[in-house]
């Protein structure tokens, strides 16, 4: 109705064409003429426009106005249809036009059907304004364009992210470029914008970037487990915007477009040779964009953040050290493969077979089950090696790796010197020592079964046969032949019982003579 009352006001007070008045309001001078000759036949001049309400001059007009047209209501009444079908996949406004000129042969073109749509589609736009609290939130979020620096051995232009972080309450800002967008450099952007602002918010606000959430989703998204343990470490939550919904974080959306008039225009003809000098480059930009005084404020950044923002914010921990994840099984040997190194770390054997979590830094490696660490490691990058730790072992693996040549003989003495004998006999042998280790602790097992005198004068008998091994001593403690070594001849004959068949030495004597 505004606009029926500068045509009024404008024909009869400033005597302008049709035409003229149609490039001043920005419709066309049909429409004037229209208006104009509506408003004649109502008899209603701009005195009389000026003095009714908008509905009164509405209803006065009434009669005058076009009804509307049957083909706008037939699409009107479409158009919460067509904006659910454009959400699925695959399907475009040009197949939605389709069908509907199918159902519709009258219808509205395709230009007429996205018009249309466009319009209505914009008035059910409804805005809403946040009042962000002091410390609650920092938004972060990467530009889209890029800075870049040139190698001075190559001559490469090579292209760098850059990272921008806003507190919401005061709009204090922290800019910097890394090498790219993935999980370590993230974490580190972070952790530099929360110790530049020097406390931690509430929450940290990300995009849906892989770095930040695994798996998204519009109301419980799954967030990274690293930058969990960031958050956690600096006790922020993470609060990723919804998919497709930048106004989740329109903030530093803004900073976006501002940090490219305020930051890359006055460094668009410069040339760096690293990525330290754009950071440099770019904290001397930063210092001017957080001083520059806010029109609608009459303060600057820094001002407000130090008023507001500031006070509000949670001490820092002592910086988060970036840790890598991986999630994987335990095999039979109680040992878990780490992809990175090429590596095997062991676990205790009663773990073996589950699936457990590592974490790892540049020096450590540490690995948790059901939220407990289990075990914790030096980082060893010695492809397809092993590190184990002794404790995780069963007894019986403990027992068997403890082995060696000072052992033995040390075990070999406490059972005397023919044990001892036989044992330096059969290590003394030009063969593997493992060969010569598993046969002494096959000799020591004997003890299980023997005596431990026993076992000693088997062992001295077969050092004097020279028979060492460790069948030959077993074969000796089964037949017991050492026993009978032992005794004199006479000893023997004695012992021997009286039976009718035993001729003896006189039967012999008598053959002879």
């Amino acid at each position: 109705m505004q606009i029926i009352r500068e045509i009024l006001r404008m024909k009869t007070q400033c005597r302008m064409s049709n035409r003229a008045i149609g490039k001043a309001l920005h419709i066309s001078h049909t429409a004037v003429s229209e208006h104009i000759e509506s408003c004649a036949r109502r008899k209603i001049t701009y005195a009389i426009a000026s003095a009714l309400s908008d509905a009164e001059l509405k209803e006065q007009l009434a009669g005058e106005m076009k009804p509307i047209d049957g083909r706008l209501k037939n699409l009107h009444d479409r158009m919460e249809t067509i904006r659910h079908e454009l959400t699925r996949t695959g399907v475009t406004r040009q197949r939605l036009w389709s069908e509907y000129k199918t159902e519709y042969p009258d219808g509205y073109g395709y230009s007429q059907f996205c018009m249309h749509f466009q319009r209505w589609s914009y008035m059910q736009k409804i805005e809403m304004h946040v009042d962000h609290k002091a410390g609650d939130k920092m938004y972060v979020d990467y530009t889209g364009q890029k800075l870049r620096y040139c190698r001075i051995d190559t001559g490469e232009l090579i292209d760098v992210e850059v990272f921008v972080a806003v507190l919401g309450a005061s709009s204090f800002t922290f800019v910097e470029a890394s090498e790219n967008q993935k999980l370590s450099c993230f974490i580190n952007s972070c952790a530099n914008a929360l110790h530049y602002f020097g406390g931690a918010p509430n929450a940290i606000v990300p995009d849906c970037l892989k770095s930040a959430v695994t798996k998204a989703d519009r109301y419980e998204h799954m967030i990274n487990k690293v930058f969990a343990k960031f958050g956690e470490h600096y006790q922020c939550s993470i609060l990723p915007a919804r998919p497709r919904k930048p106004k989740d974080k329109a903030l530093v959306e803004g900073a976006v477009r501002i940090v490219y008039q305020q930051i890359f225009a006055p460094l668009r003809d410069r040339i760096f040779y690293s990525l330290a000098e754009i950071n440099s480059a770019i904290a001397e930009e930063l210092v001017r964009y957080n001083n520059r005084v806010m029109k609608g404020y009459g303060k600057s950044r820094r001002e407000m953040f130090i008023d507001i923002d500031k006070p509000a914010l949670k001490p820092l921990a002592s910086r988060f050290e970036f840790r890598e994840y991986q999630h994987r099984r335990a095999g039979a040997n109680y040992h878990v493969y780490l992809p990175h190194d090429r590596h095997y770390y062991s676990v205790p054997y009663s773990c073996r077979g589950r699936v457990v979590d590592i974490w790892y830094t540049a020096s450590h490696v540490e690995i948790y089950h059901e939220n407990r660490r289990i075990a914790i490691h030096l980082r060893n990058y010695k492809e397809n090696g092993y590190t184990t730790d002794k404790s995780h072992m069963p007894p019986q693996h403990c027992y068997r790796d403890e082995w060696n040549a000072e052992i033995i003989a040390a075990r070999a003495d406490a059972i005397g010197t023919g044990m001892r004998a036989c044992v330096d006999s059969i290590l003394s042998r030009p063969e593997h020592p493992e060969a010569g280790c598993k046969a002494c602790m096959g000799l020591l097992s004997l003890l299980r079964k023997y005596p431990r005198a026993d076992l000693d004068k088997a062992c001295a008998y077969a050092v004097r046969i020279d028979a060492v091994s460790y069948r030959s001593v077993k074969n000796i403690l089964v037949s017991r032949v050492h026993e009978y070594e032992t005794h004199s001849d006479s000893a023997l004959a004695r012992a021997l019982p009286e039976h009718h068949n035993i001729r003896g030495a006189e039967y012999y004597k008598e053959l002879l003579q």
